[in-house]
């Protein structure tokens, strides 16, 4: 829900939404994306892998309500993924090292 969260509307592309699984993983990707992002790429800096543990958490995701799929593909989320967003967000305890990251980007 966090990573969906960043996407315009609260919604990402399930290319988009790869790309960010993969990155917020470790330190290590964390910070390549986001040097990525800020212009220090290298042309074989970015690696991505697309993740079959994506589609499950996906589907578990959709089986509580939390987002849901849009006509062209992309993830949005509901009021209930906003509301687990929130929750998180609140607790500054929680994800503290992924909530840094996506703060950082565009």
């Amino acid at each position: 829900c966090l990573l969906v969260h960043q996407g315009r509307a609260h919604t990402l592309a399930l290319e988009h939404l790869h790309v960010l699984w993969w990155a917020i993983r470790s330190s290590d990707t964390r910070e390549l994306l986001v040097r990525w992002f800020s212009g220090e790429r290298k042309p074989d800096d970015l690696i991505v892998r697309f993740d079959p543990s994506l589609a499950v958490t996906l589907d578990l995701a959709l089986g509580q309500g939390l987002v849901v799929r849009t006509p062209t593909g992309g993830v949005r989320l509901t009021a209930a993924g906003t509301g687990l967003v929130s929750a998180i967000s609140s607790d500054h305890t929680v994800l503290t090292a992924e909530r840094e990251f996506l703060a950082q980007l565009p």
